[in-house]
């Protein structure tokens, strides 16, 4: 049976109901940290237009900064891979978002003016997510692009960056690609992923029993308003 009023027409629930109620019966937060998740899209919304530098080069270095100051030894940072035609293009037309043609020519290249709005572009978004793990280069980092995972380590004096076969993946949405991400760290370890919404707490509920080793914490919400 449909899970919807019509066969193959979106649906949307209120998850959020669901994760007000589990926050009200956790009370602990973890002593330490091994490893944090951050779903990119997140990540760069939180970032102040009046603070991101002017040229690209200048905001890799600003973002790599920003992401290696997180909690723990190992980062991942997960995107989503952009498809057309896709059901994220009905998301996208409900939320006014464009797809205009957008590419990155160099580090010296001027960035748009409104950053919150060009992240509204899939285009300007899947260049800039190329473009940045194109750039990095004494932490271990893990970054993908499309169906592509690159390591970044600090080898000899220089920054080294290799594909991970392992972590590869063809997942559409960093939601899912962040929990596939999460059953290649070794257990027993602390690990928080960084949201804005709640797609990843119900998938993280369906694949917890696979992880039962390891102690994973969901951070939801915006920099003043966490949960």
């Amino acid at each position: 049976y449909p899970l919807t009023p019509f066969s193959m027409s979106m649906q949307k629930t209120p998850k959020a109901a669901l994760m007000k109620y589990l926050e009200s019966h956790v009370s602990n937060t973890p002593g330490s940290i091994n490893v944090t998740i951050i779903d990119d899209s997140f990540f760069l919304h939180l970032q102040m237009n009046s603070a991101i530098p002017s040229r690209f080069g200048e905001v890799s270095h600003f973002i790599l900064k920003r992401m290696l100051s997180s909690d723990g030894d190992i980062i991942h940072f997960v995107s989503d891979k952009w498809l057309s035609p896709s059901i994220k293009d009905c998301k996208g037309d409900s939320r006014a978002t464009s797809s205009v043609a957008y590419y990155i020519n160099g580090s010296s290249q001027k960035r748009p003016s409104n950053w919150i709005q060009s992240l509204r572009n899939t285009s300007f978004k899947e260049s800039l997510i190329k473009f940045l793990v194109d750039s990095w280069e004494d932490e271990t980092l893990f970054a993908n692009s499309g169906d592509t995972c690159y390591s970044y380590n600090f080898v000899n004096g220089r920054v080294v960056r290799s594909v991970e076969a392992g972590l590869c993946s063809n997942h559409e949405e960093a939601d899912s690609r962040m929990f596939y991400h999460l059953a290649s760290i070794p257990s027993p370890n602390n690990v928080v992923i960084h949201i804005s919404d709640t797609d990843c707490l119900i998938i993280g509920l369906g694949c917890c029993s696979s992880y039962d080793t390891s102690y994973i914490w969901i951070e939801a919400g915006l920099q003043n308003k966490k949960t």
